[in-house]
């Protein structure tokens, strides 16, 4: 026994850390969540499907490749400790990974309906419009998962012919 335990002591100090690899294929059966701004709590999470590639090792590394295209759940914006709200994402918004898992870039649309609607009198300038009609706000999530582009607001009225968009930053 003292001859065996002289043998493997060696062996373990020889050993220098571990390395893997994953490639998954993602269906709708596994849920993903994902914390788009930490100091808010801003997050996604929902379900989808996609291929995925990982190489962590245990002195660091992490990298990851794929695309996952999302079926169906929530983006729960949070501002400023202020705004809390679910947007519901809409099928077939995608995260693209091309090497850092913090540089993933997503191309998400999603949707919040205003219990009871809102009053669309400000956007249309007519102060005497003094109805409630239902109300929909779309939000489009372009650019870096963790650090978005100025995110795109359009605000709908179903049943209705009108429709607000949020300039663009560019045009601002």
């Amino acid at each position: 026994i003292k001859n065996k335990s002289i043998e493997i002591e060696p062996m373990i100090r020889d050993i220098r850390g571990l390395e893997m690899e994953f490639e998954m294929d993602i269906n709708n059966d596994a849920s993903v969540e994902i914390v788009v701004d930490q100091s808010s709590g801003s997050y996604l999470s929902g379900r989808g499907f996609g291929n995925l590639r990982m190489e962590i090792n245990t002195k660091g590394k992490f990298n990851m490749w794929g695309d996952f295209t999302t079926s169906d759940g929530i983006y729960n914006f949070k501002n400023l400790g202020l705004l809390d709200k679910k947007f519901n994402l809409k099928s077939g918004g995608t995260i693209s990974w091309d090497g850092n898992p913090l540089g993933a870039q997503m191309n998400l649309n999603a949707l919040y309906e205003v219990p009871g609607g809102a009053n669309p009198a400000i956007l249309l300038d007519n102060p005497n419009f003094n109805k409630k009609i239902p109300t929909e706000v779309g939000i489009n999530l372009q650019g870096n998962l963790l650090k978005p582009d100025n995110p795109i607001f359009e605000i709908y009225f179903p049943n209705t012919c009108l429709l607000y968009t949020s300039p663009s930053p560019r045009d601002r």
